[in-house]
C-alpha cells in the first residue's frame, strides 16, 4: 500500500472469537505513531449443508382400493345414471333393476305377517279363556314367525335391486348397459377409492444399499 507523504499505514488483522478487527497504525510526518482505533469487520460461518438427490425411477400408480359392484339379484336395469369418470359419494346409486315383482313380494309378505298377527293375537286371547289348545297357540306362532321371516326375504330382495356406491371414489369401468337383463354377482361396474394411491417402481439394489446406509 502507498501513503502520502505526510505517513506510513501499517495494518494489523486481529481474529479474537471470531471477530475480526483490523488495527490500523499511522506514522506522522515527526515519527510519531498515531493508533487508530480498531474497525470490527462482520463475518460469516459456513457450514455444511445436506444434499438432495432427485432420481427417476419406473414405476406404476394405482388407486388404493378398487372394488367391482354386483348385483345379489338378477332382473333387468332401468337405470344406470354412471359413465366412466364419475366421482361418486358413499351411498350414491350406481344402477338399479325393475322392482315391480320384487314390490309385489313385499306386498304379499307384509299382508301374510298382518294376518299372522291378528291370528296369534286371537289365539292368545282364547288360549288364556281355555278356549284353545297349547298346540293351537303354539301353531299360530310358528306360522307368525314364519310369516316375519317371508317379509325379511321379501324385503332384502327389494334392497337387492338397487346398487349403490360402498364408498366415495371414481368409477373405472362400466361393464353393462341400460336395460340389459344381469345376473347375480354379474360384474357392473369398478369402483376406484382414490383417497389413497399405491405407488410401486423397480429399485436396483445399490441403491436400496444406499438408502439403508
Amino acid at each position: 500500500m502507498k501513503l502520502s507523504k505526510t505517513g506510513k499505514i501499517v495494518g494489523a488483522v486481529l481474529l479474537i472469537g471470531g471477530i475480526v478487527a483490523v488495527v490500523v497504525i499511522r506514522r506522522d510526518s515527526s515519527g510519531t505513531e498515531l493508533v487508530v482505533p480498531p474497525r470490527p469487520l462482520k463475518t460469516m460461518e459456513i457450514g455444511a449443508e445436506a444434499l438432495t438427490t432427485t432420481t427417476a425411477l419406473p414405476g406404476r400408480v394405482a388407486a388404493g382400493d378398487e372394488v367391482t359392484m354386483s348385483f345379489n339379484a338378477s332382473g333387468t336395469l332401468i337405470e344406470l345414471p354412471v359413465k366412466e369418470g364419475d366421482k361418486v359419494k358413499k351411498g350414491q346409486l350406481l344402477a338399479q333393476m325393475d322392482q315391480r315383482d320384487a314390490k309385489n313380494q313385499v306386498d304379499a309378505a307384509v299382508f301374510e305377517l298382518q294376518r299372522a298377527a291378528a291370528q296369534l293375537d286371537r289365539m292368545r286371547i282364547a288360549a288364556e279363556a281355555k278356549a284353545v289348545s297349547l298346540q293351537e297357540l303354539s301353531n299360530a306362532e310358528a306360522t307368525y314367525a314364519i310369516a316375519v321371516a317371508r317379509q325379511n326375504i321379501a324385503q332384502k330382495a327389494l334392497e337387492d335391486t338397487v346398487l349403490l356406491a360402498s364408498f366415495d371414489g371414481v368409477i373405472a369401468r362400466v361393464m353393462v348397459k341400460n336395460f340389459e337383463t344381469v345376473q347375480s354377482l354379474q360384474p357392473i361396474v369398478s369402483l376406484q377409492d382414490l383417497s389413497g394411491i399405491e405407488i410401486s417402481a423397480s429399485v436396483p439394489e445399490y441403491r436400496v444399499a444406499r438408502l439403508r446406509g
